[in-house]
């Protein structure tokens, strides 16, 4: 074993009591691969000189430190001995040979096959003390990185989440490279290869491919047969988004056609914000029309003169430092607020385009 093994043992040691998080021997950081090969190198050589030991004096009735001074002394090939050497029987004799063998090229052979044998995880497991179902909860695969799941991929990163991402486009992987920690090439229509990247460990997993309708069909089928939980898909029309769904797919998104729709409420009359949160229910944010101004609510009758339900309104929303309020019954809707009405989607247009 060689003396720079143990110095660097020493570095890392000091750092520690030091309470450092690097290791810097001079001007230079050592890198984390290097103190892990040292360790392993060390405690694989005391396990040896140990084990031989304890062997030794199995098979002999010399004193325990006649044998450890044997045995340390073969490991390390320094040519010292304490005259037991001849009395050992054929079984400790062979021992003291394999380890003068296994001292000087033993740690040396085993650090290059560890150096050479490096190897990067697709994903990282959650960091202890965090429990097991805030972990799961967190981690997220996201298969085709196009427009929607690089940017979905990108923003689960930017709120915590453990992502790891997949395309079979190189060119694409790469360009994700420096901002994703996790990205892969892969085909995600072959079972195995979504096996060995660690997509069946993940509980929530997005199909994000458009263009490709096989490709998106095929994925989602696959990770049906995996077992995923939670499998949320891309579609790019409504007759792609029934497929998924047959498939097993547990949540469709339509984000073009959704956005589509959004943007056509916000364009044909006065709504500032529109969302659908169910096939014919929508919850906007509009001015309030002119025939309900300065009355409360409980005296506008808005439920059974338009079917909808007020349920927050923003004073002077002109103003910095304007925000929203819950809507009381006592609540005198004034010109100038903004409101967040709900109720069926042709109600809050009738609502909103009232004058």
């Amino acid at each position: 074993m060689k003396v720079t093994t143990f110095g660097l043992l020493a570095f890392v040691i000091w750092s520690e009591m030091r309470g450092e998080t690097k290791v810097n021997v001079g001007r230079r950081r050592v890198p984390e691969t290097n103190q892990r090969q040292a360790l392993t190198v060390a405690v694989l050589g005391i396990g040896a000189v140990k084990v031989s030991t304890f062997l030794l004096l199995a098979l002999t009735s010399h004193s325990f430190d006649r044998v450890l001074f044997e045995a340390v002394s073969a490991f390390g090939t320094v040519g010292l001995s304490t005259g037991i050497t001849a009395d050992l029987p054929p079984g400790g004799a062979l021992l003291l040979v394999g380890l003068m063998f296994l001292g000087p090229t033993g740690p040396l052979t085993l650090a290059s096959a560890l150096a050479l044998r490096e190897r990067t995880r697709r994903f990282e497991l959650p960091a202890e003390g965090r429990s097991l179902a805030d972990a799961e909860e967190e981690m997220v695969a996201v298969v085709g990185l196009g427009r929607f799941g690089g940017a979905l991929a990108l923003e689960l990163h930017r709120q915590g989440a453990e992502v790891l991402a997949v395309d079979h486009s190189l060119k694409v992987v790469q360009s994700f490279a420096g901002r994703l920690p996790h990205v892969a090439t892969a085909d995600a229509t072959d079972i195995e290869a979504l096996r060995l990247l660690g997509v069946s460990e993940f509980r929530r997993v997005v199909v994000a491919i458009g263009t490709d309708v096989e490709a998106s069909v095929m994925t989602t089928s696959l990770l049906v047969d995996l077992g995923t939980p939670d499998i949320w898909a891309k579609a790019i029309s409504r007759p792609h988004g029934k497929i998924l769904d047959r498939v097993g797919a547990h949540h469709v998104v339509l984000p073009e056609l959704d956005m589509g729709e959004r943007v056509a409420h916000l364009l044909t009359g006065r709504i500032l914000a529109y969302i659908q949160v169910d096939d014919d229910y929508a919850m906007v944010k509009t001015k309030p029309p002119r025939d309900v101004v300065s009355v409360p609510l409980r005296e506008s009758r808005l439920r059974s003169r338009y079917g909808v339900t007020v349920v927050s309104v923003k004073r002077q929303a002109d103003r910095r430092d304007a925000a929203f309020t819950y809507a009381t019954p006592d609540t005198v809707l004034m010109y100038g607020d903004i409101l967040l009405v709900v109720g069926r989607i042709s109600d809050v247009e009738r609502f909103a385009n009232a004058h």
